[in-house]
């Protein structure tokens, strides 16, 4: 009996050269969909198994969501990397709390100017990491985690550029 779901859509085709991408389907049958292009999904995409690249292409990349401005030391993240400048354009403004995010949502910050520091606050509001973390460069960096159950952002990684 041929796989009711082999040649079975729901709404539109946007790329006809997908030939196999893999997703669970009814009782946790797994198909395989592979594209040589880009494959727009206008929804959420759940990976089950986790995402595996192959080939030249091979790295995950977060697209900036946009600028964020710091309002009375918050911001609210829509995407999982942000750029955030100071209110405004202060010489140096503290980010205290993150709006926005689900459970293991991971976002990246980074400043957008060189000229104003980001002072990313630990303790006093949703923030945790070591210690606070200071975006003053443009190629400086931090990765949190949203943890839905204590409602915090975990630090990951920060990084500085030095300067460099």
């Amino acid at each position: 009996m041929a796989d009711p779901y082999e040649s079975t859509h729901t709404g539109a085709v946007v790329d006809t050269a997908v030939t196999d991408i893999k997703a669970m389907v009814g009782a946790g049958t797994a198909k395989s969909i592979t594209t040589s292009s880009t494959l727009a999904v206008g929804g959420q995409i759940t990976a089950l198994g986790g995402i595996t690249t192959s080939g030249t292409v091979g790295f995950l990349k977060l697209p900036t969501q946009g600028d964020l401005t710091i309002s009375s030391g918050a911001i609210t993240v829509t995407g999982s990397y942000h750029r955030v400048d100071t209110e405004a354009a202060a010489s140096s403004d503290p980010l205290i709390t993150i709006n926005g995010g689900v459970d293991g949502a991971i976002v990246t910050l980074s400043a957008v100017s060189s000229a104003r520091s980001i002072v990313v606050s630990s303790g006093s509001g949703n923030i945790r990491l070591g210690a606070n973390f200071t975006l003053d460069n443009v190629l400086d960096m931090i990765t949190l985690r949203y943890n839905a159950n204590a409602g915090v952002w975990a630090g990951i990684t920060p990084g500085t550029s030095n300067g460099a």
